[in-house]
């Protein structure tokens, strides 16, 4: 056996496959960009990829998984990862039992990271005042602004992403009397494309009045009117964020379990 880094040119998009089949919950879209922007790590048995790991430049390792029938040694093979990669904390989701049930001995500090919400039950629909509408590659320039002064972004990160939304006909956003009060994200799960992730964001003027419960609402009847059950996920330490979720009919039945080594 060996474990050594995958060079970021290496396809081992058929060994994540085999991984998305075993969740018992979709990962939401957000984390399949951190994976991408972390290093790969394999895990061989002479030439053939066995299993794989993905460390973030904090070395936390934010995924593990072996193929089946390699699992009676996963904790083995985990093990051995976490020396050659150096990785000092691990965040795993409750969604992944392969990950989870390796990393469980672990796990004797773990915390809640983030709280992942499915769809539950119909609330209706709570509309705020304003212009609901579609963004389109005009609208680039403001949003770009609007997200800048609601997140603090940086610029050429929020151009790249914003430019991908707009063509996915991914983003909407609320407007009254010529201002951006906040945006709406319906994206196809890059997994699951049954499955929709939802965001969004509310400009600091307008917060706590009512807009991000109208905003996820909204995200939530386009999902589902394209066929779509909606996901969508926050922090553990965003209690707002947790309420305006729940508000709008998501329970958490998963989690992401954070805890150093």
């Amino acid at each position: 056996m060996e474990i050594r880094k995958i060079e970021r040119n290496h396809q081992f998009t058929w060994i994540q496959k085999e991984w998305y089949k075993t969740l018992t919950r979709p990962e939401d879209g957000m984390w399949h960009s951190f994976r991408e922007l972390a290093q790969p790590w394999g895990i061989w048995e002479e030439d053939l990829l066995i299993g794989y790991g993905i460390v973030n430049s904090e070395f936390c390792l934010i995924q593990f998984f072996m193929l089946s029938d390699y699992l009676m040694e996963k904790g083995l093979f985990l093990k051995k990862l976490i020396e050659e990669a150096h990785v000092s904390s691990i965040l795993v989701g409750t969604n992944n039992p392969v990950f989870l049930s390796a990393a469980a001995p672990l796990l004797k500090h773990s915390k809640i990271h983030t709280y992942l919400f499915d769809e539950y039950k119909i609330v209706t629909p709570f509309e705020r005042p304003g212009t609901f509408k579609k963004a389109k590659p005009v609208d680039l320039e403001r949003l770009i602004k609007f997200c800048q002064e609601s997140t603090g972004g940086p610029e050429s990160w929020l151009r790249t992403y914003l430019e991908g939304l707009i063509q996915r006909e991914e983003i909407y956003f609320l407007e009254l009397e010529g201002k951006i009060v906040g945006t709406s994200e319906v994206r196809k799960n890059p997994s699951s494309p049954d499955f929709a992730d939802l965001g969004m964001i509310v400009h600091p003027d307008f917060r706590k009045k009512g807009y991000g419960t109208d905003l996820l609402l909204r995200g939530k009847i386009i999902a589902n009117e394209k066929g779509m059950e909606a996901i969508c996920s926050c922090e553990a330490s965003n209690d707002a964020s947790f309420k305006t979720i729940s508000n709008c009919g998501f329970v958490s039945f998963h989690s992401l379990l954070f805890s150093e080594i």
